[in-house]
């Protein structure tokens, strides 16, 4: 009786193994904070903000360490890049052993992607949607007129005009070209724009008609309708095409024309041909299976080419991975862009609401809130779309940083604590200055009290004090970490201090100047 009362009384003080996690749990740790707080799937897949001025450590910190805990865990995802790229994640890649799981889309290399082929073959119920091209050309124009200096659909004066004329021109063009052909390219796009009519006059030439490809298609297209759902759609084509189109003053159609060929220019030639013209051998489809697609096509590099393949290649990732079943395909997958100023738009605020049920880890890495305010239009409209995309993003890290205002939003972000300020003093009738060298004091008043003060928790000038890694801190990389939903259960704040360690430099000896071989002087003079 005793005994069994013990070995009963041993089950209950047990302390009982946790089970192992499935593969790709939500709660599978990726960093560990403390020793009681962790960063977990779950949490990468509600955003992630890294700031911290140039050689601050964010790269080789913070984002390195995300980065190689989400490679451990299994994920896929899609690199972006500003910069090159490759040598890093051929690191990462190999140092967790998924080195073969990562595929560089570069010029001249193995992989090729037809974006518009993909958005209108694509499985699932959209697929066919000439809506999902049309929304892939607008933000390419986009990123076109910021690459050449502008700011891409900013706010502009009349920018919602141009922006809707140019929309409504490409649907129209669009449709016609799928309703003569059953799909749509870049080349036939061109070509039937370039050949349709230019004036009321030319609508009723017989040798418009003669030579003009646009008038080809509309004929097809009439011998192809075979539901009234899209004798509809061609009847709409019809009269902007030979009506709306041609009565446009030539100022605006030259404008909404031009803003469309010169982008379709650069995507037919060369370097970018090469890579979205042909027959696709890799889709965003890939990362669903842990494939990691790094887009090796660098923006300080290629200039507008890059800007371009950066982001045909983020528009229809997220397109597709917010229309994948996650019961069917429960891998996290990633989108890392570090950088990431030179490729944010504004529908990611609303892309970073849906990624926690699509299980997409955005990585976000830039130095400063004024560059997404500025990348993302300036003035008030900057800063608004700039403040929806952070408040999606539940993590945010911030490294050692110059900027006023990232400190000072950072400083904000953590908030206030109330402190008790004591104050006191006393006051003497002038003229007894003897009483008091004796000693003997003199009449007076004294008075003393307390006042209330608010002050940030963390103040902003604390940020470019924290360490930067290299030999100078021992490879130590100092962050403030502030997280949405809860506390950290040691500190019992949203925010923490975390420390990174970068990986050792290999040691690379540097060759001789000739001087010094020959035995040269060098500081002669």
């Amino acid at each position: 009786m005793v005994m069994s009362s013990f070995r009963r009384f041993l089950r209950r003080t047990t302390k009982r193994e946790v089970p192992a996690l499935a593969p790709f749990d939500s709660r599978t740790p990726l960093i560990r904070w403390s020793e009681s707080d962790v960063f977990r799937i779950a949490n990468a897949c509600e955003g992630t903000a890294i700031f911290g001025s140039t050689g601050s450590g964010k790269s080789s910190g913070s984002a390195r360490q995300l980065a190689l805990s989400m490679l451990r865990a299994g994920s896929g995802g899609l690199v972006l890049s500003a910069k090159n790229e490759r040598d890093t994640w051929i690191e990462l890649c190999a140092e967790t052993g998924r080195s073969s799981d990562l595929l560089i889309f570069e010029p001249n290399g193995e992989w090729a992607f037809d974006p518009f082929d993909f958005e209108m073959r694509r499985g699932g119920r959209g697929s066919g949607s000439v809506e999902n091209v049309i929304s892939l050309l607008s933000t390419l124009v986009s990123f076109a007129e910021r690459g050449a200096g502008g700011k891409g659909g900013s706010g502009r004066e009349g920018e919602d005009f141009w922006r809707r004329a140019m929309q409504e021109m490409l649907r129209n063009f669009a449709w016609l070209l799928y309703l003569a052909t059953g799909t749509v390219t870049l080349d036939g796009l061109c070509e039937a724009i370039n050949s349709a009519p230019q004036s009321p006059e030319q609508v009723g030439s017989e040798s418009w008609k003669s030579w003009s490809g646009c008038f080809a298609l509309l004929a097809e297209a009439d011998t192809k309708i075979d539901t009234p759902a899209k004798r509809r759609e061609l009847v709409l084509v019809t009269d902007y095409v030979l009506r709306l189109f041609p009565a446009l003053s030539e100022r605006t159609r030259s404008v909404i024309v031009t803003s469309f060929t010169s982008l379709a220019d650069v995507l037919r030639r060369g370097r970018m041909h090469q890579l979205f013209g042909g027959r696709s051998s890799m889709t965003p489809e890939y990362t669903e299976e842990g494939s990691i697609i790094l887009v090796d096509v660098p923006v300080l590099e290629y200039g507008v080419e890059g800007l371009l393949a950066n982001a045909i290649m983020k528009h229809c990732w997220c397109q597709w991975i917010q229309r994948r079943s996650v019961v069917r395909s429960p891998r996290p997958v990633f989108l890392f862009s570090d950088e990431g100023h030179h490729f944010v738009t504004p529908e990611d605020a609303l892309f970073q609401t849906t990624c926690r049920a699509s299980r997409v880890a955005t990585v976000l890495i830039t130095q400063s809130i004024a560059n997404l305010r500025t990348a993302l239009g300036g003035g008030e409209t900057g800063r608004e779309t700039a403040d929806a995309l952070l408040a999606n993003l539940n993590t945010r890290i911030f490294h050692a940083n110059g900027d006023p205002t990232t400190n000072e939003y950072a400083a904000n972000l953590i908030g206030k604590r109330r402190e008790l300020l004591m104050n006191g003093g006393d006051s003497r009738p002038q003229g007894e200055w003897a009483s008091e060298a004796l000693g003997l004091g003199a009449p007076g008043q004294v008075n003393a009290g307390f006042s209330e003060h608010w002050d940030h928790e963390v103040r902003p000038e604390s940020f470019p004090l924290l360490r930067t890694g290299g030999v100078e801190h021992g490879g130590l990389v100092d962050a403030i970490v502030v997280r949405n939903g809860g506390v950290f259960r040691d500190t019992n704040k949203v925010w923490r201090k975390a420390t990174f360690r970068q990986a050792p430099l290999p040691f690379v000896p540097q060759p001789s100047s000739p001087a010094a071989a020959k035995g040269g002087d060098l500081h002669a003079g």
